[in-house]
């Protein structure tokens, strides 16, 4: 069942993310362009992590993207984003997704709670991972851990 998970997401991947992209409030949608900034939509960028995630990835976090968009985006105060805003984003995508599994995918009722909890799960994973990097204070955090 998780394959025909990630095998809609991905048939379905700019169909679902304009859906995420048309949820967003206002906030929030900004917030989604300084995650994941480029030229595709930046819920199809974090659509492209969910999927890696459900395919048993792990998300590349040894340099922190933080750095990685650092002299595109210019200095930290100007683009950083509070903690909310990151997940508002990340759960109307999960809310999202969930729906269209709903909706798309022939599946019984503990198939459907395996696959919601597979995607609460993979959410939730990113939420860590977006919070660690995108908010000041889990950053400060972060970087103490790592001295240590």
């Amino acid at each position: 069942m998780n394959e025909k998970l990630i095998n809609l997401l991905e048939d379905q991947q700019k169909a679902i993310a304009r859906a995420w992209h048309e949820r967003l409030a206002e906030p929030a949608e900004l917030a989604a362009h300084k995650l994941e900034p480029g030229r595709r939509q930046p819920v199809e960028s974090l659509l492209g992590e969910v999927i890696q995630l459900l395919r048993g990835k792990s998300l590349d976090l040894a340099q922190p993207r933080v750095n990685l968009l650092y002299e595109e985006l210019g200095p930290l105060a100007e683009w950083r984003i509070n903690l909310c805003q990151g997940i508002e984003v990340l759960l109307t995508g999960e809310v999202v997704v969930r729906g269209w599994v709903r909706c798309y995918l022939d599946a019984d009722d503990s198939e459907m709670v395996e696959l919601v909890e597979e995607i609460n799960r993979v959410f939730h994973q990113l939420i860590r991972v977006y919070s660690l990097q995108y908010c000041d204070q889990c950053d400060a955090v972060r970087r103490a851990t790592e001295t240590r």
